[in-house]
């Protein structure tokens, strides 16, 4: 598994991963002090390796520019957001109205030419926007009420871990990862 990890060249994964680790050793080691170092670390590496590399700083630029649209999204529709399947049009639409701006009129940076995305990955983000308000304080409730029924800390880490990832990528409105979250729930709830 770490070798997959690493050969996937996701800082946000190996990232979370990581700081999942760090986290379950701060909560549940016997060794509380070390495991704070080694999650102090831990956040440290990362945040080095994501200053330092180009491809992440890319990855970054052009999710910057996907949460900036989204912000502008949710300002328009913040209650019931754009609805389920909606964010491309809705992001190739504010996109290219960005490129009129910054071509025609002169306002603001050409914005980076990325068209096709179904999600803005954030979670937060992803469930403002697909089901509304309603639908974020839902998803937030749930995983907050089980997280504090329950006694598998294997199965919190790893639920966290993907919390954590979550929030630079995609993890729920994509098939295999919603069937990852519910099952990782049910083991979860008492």
């Amino acid at each position: 598994m770490v070798i997959a990890l690493i050969a996937t060249v996701s800082v946000a994964g190996i990232f979370s991963v990581l700081f999942s680790i760090g986290l379950a050793g701060v909560l549940w080691s016997p060794r509380p002090l070390l495991s704070a170092v080694i999650l102090i670390v831990c956040v440290a590496l990362g945040v080095g390796v994501l200053q330092n590399s180009l491809d992440s700083q890319a990855s970054l630029a052009v999710r910057k520019q996907l949460w900036s649209v989204s912000g502008e999204l949710i300002g328009k529709s913040p209650i019931v957001g754009v609805g389920l399947g909606q964010f491309e049009p809705h992001y190739q639409r504010v996109l290219h109205q960005r490129f009129w701006d910054a071509e025609r009129q002169g306002e603001g940076p050409a914005p980076l030419r990325e068209f096709v995305f179904r999600d803005p990955h954030n979670w937060p983000l992803s469930f403002w926007l697909n089901s509304g308000l309603l639908g974020l304080i839902g998803f937030i409730g749930v995983h907050t009420v089980a997280l504090h029924r329950t006694s598998n800390r294997a199965a919190a880490a790893a639920l966290i871990c993907l919390l954590l990832f979550g929030l630079v990528d995609t993890i729920y409105w994509k098939n295999d990862l919603a069937a990852l979250q519910w099952l990782l729930l049910v083991i979860l709830l008492p």
